[in-house]
């Protein structure tokens, strides 16, 4: 085994190497790990779902059109006399 930090050899079962003081790699046990037998999923049943009504916005309340202003009416202007 070697040191991953400075490449030096490292006897089998050190926690540290002896060269740089890097924590050696832990070893990785040979046992199999025992494994749960895959069981078979099957997808539970789901009711139908019926598709939502459309939305429509609220309507809207009808707007009278406003009356066309009209500037109120001028008196008539009538020639001065001559002075």
């Amino acid at each position: 085994m070697f040191c991953a930090q400075c490449g030096q050899r490292i006897a089998d079962g050190a926690k540290f190497c002896s060269h740089c003081g890097a924590s050696a790699p832990t070893p990785v046990a040979a046992s199999p790990t025992p494994v749960a037998p895959a069981l078979p999923v099957s997808p539970s049943p789901l009711p139908p779902v019926e598709p939502a009504p459309p939305v429509s916005p609220p309507p809207r309340p009808a707007v009278e059109p406003a009356p066309p202003i009209v500037p109120p009416p001028r008196p008539a202007i009538e020639p001065a006399a001559p002075i």
